[in-house]
């Protein structure tokens, strides 16, 4: 009779450099709404720093995409600003914001090491973008036209 003996089951990553962890901070807060016609003045984007980062993306999506991707580097299908920078901040300036179109989405940001690799991103947050409620119907005070 012979016994086998079975050491326990690990786990381990090989590879140059594991990937960068991400961002535990961040403004603006989940929920932030900007109106487009009452709030003037560029949009800042903020986050803690990343140890080892070299650089970050900035991403915005459709809130109807799923963040389940995200995590293993692939980009939303529907982003609506993508912006590289070098620091923890970025700043979508006035001019340019009001290009994009009103609605719902999430924002994310992720380091990239010096290999460029996308490391995890930031949990999705909501942020809304509006140019306020529509206008009342005008009131028809005589079946005339004047």
């Amino acid at each position: 009779n012979r016994v086998t003996k079975i050491s326990e089951i690990q786990k381990f990553a090989h590879g140059m450099h594991p990937l960068l962890k991400a961002a535990t901070t961040a403004t603006p807060e989940p929920g932030y709404t900007r109106n487009m016609v009452t709030e003037n003045g560029d949009l800042q984007f903020t986050w803690s720093e990343v140890e080892e980062a070299e650089g970050y993306e900035l991403l915005i999506f459709d809130s109807a995409e799923t963040s389940r991707n995200l995590a293993s580097g692939e980009t939303p299908v529907k982003v609506i600003h993508k912006q590289q920078v070098d620091s923890n901040k970025a700043l979508i300036k006035s001019d340019q914001l009001k290009t994009l179109p009103a609605g719902n989405y999430k924002w994310t940001v992720r380091a990239t090491d010096k290999l460029k690799r996308k490391g995890a991103p930031l949990e999705p947050r909501p942020i809304t973008l509006t140019y306020g409620d529509l206008l009342a119907p005008p009131e028809v005070t005589s079946p005339e036209v004047q």
